[in-house]
């Protein structure tokens, strides 16, 4: 049982592991029985304001992983979790899959996004900044620093839950890799950011696809052919 397997998990790294029974979901995924990808994000705010919006917004993940490491299971798995209007990913799609709230098991990273600075603020503060595009003459803020303590477990998690769901390596993705406009162009949301090491995901637990090369070509291609149009014939 993924459950079990998840306590374990928290034992072996010394964490705590909590199970929170959110208002803040859809009962069912539609016609997709199991999910099929991970998603990871970050909250952009600290761990107290994340709860608050969890649990008593309209927003939700099922997996929250506070600067601690410790894990909170907040929405059950066969559950969706819930954005406004019920799209708990926001708009965009992932390799054809455009329902990814659907078809997908959220992870959230506790860490308050972006800032001119590079290391968290002690007590941790809301930062208006991730979907801030950087203009001309500004300086480009920085990713914080994301603690060894939450992407080790934030990857075992992640390993754990596609082991579980049978889920492929490369549908392991970032919150800003399906993250779209209203016009279908990528580029709406960027977490869970630069500082988060998914090399080590890759070489430790065999997740992602971005560090192979083989299957980072073929995602990139189907982007290409998604939002470039293809050159014209010259007459």
């Amino acid at each position: 049982m993924l459950d079990s397997k998840i306590k374990q998990l928290a034992q072996e790294l010394g964490v705590n592991y909590t199970r929170i029974d959110s208002p803040n979901y859809n009962e069912h995924r539609g016609d997709i029985q199991f999910p099929n990808i991970v998603v990871v994000g970050y909250t952009a705010v600290d761990k107290d304001a994340s709860m608050r919006a969890f649990t008593q917004g309209r927003v939700s993940v099922h997996y929250l992983v506070d600067e601690a490491g410790n894990i909170k299971r907040i929405v059950q798995e066969d559950h969706c979790t819930r954005r406004s209007k019920g799209l708990a990913c926001g708009l965009g799609s992932w390799k054809g899959v455009t329902d990814v709230n659907s078809a997908s098991i959220g992870i959230g990273i506790v860490t308050c996004g972006y800032n001119e600075k590079s290391t968290n603020p002690a007590g941790g503060t809301p930062i208006d900044g991730d979907n801030t595009r950087v203009q001309e003459g500004q300086v480009p803020r920085l990713g914080y620093d994301l603690e060894p303590r939450i992407m080790e477990t934030t990857g075992r998690l992640a390993k754990i839950i596609t082991d579980f769901y049978q889920i492929k390596p490369d549908n392991v993705i970032a919150h800003g890799d399906m993250a779209t406009d209203a016009n279908g162009n990528i580029g709406r949301k960027v977490d869970p950011g630069g500082k988060c090491d998914w090399k080590k995901w890759f070489d430790e637990y065999g997740l992602s696809a971005w560090h192979d090369l083989t299957l980072a070509i073929k995602i990139l291609a189907s982007l290409v052919d998604r939002y470039i149009d293809p050159p014209q014939a010259i007459e």
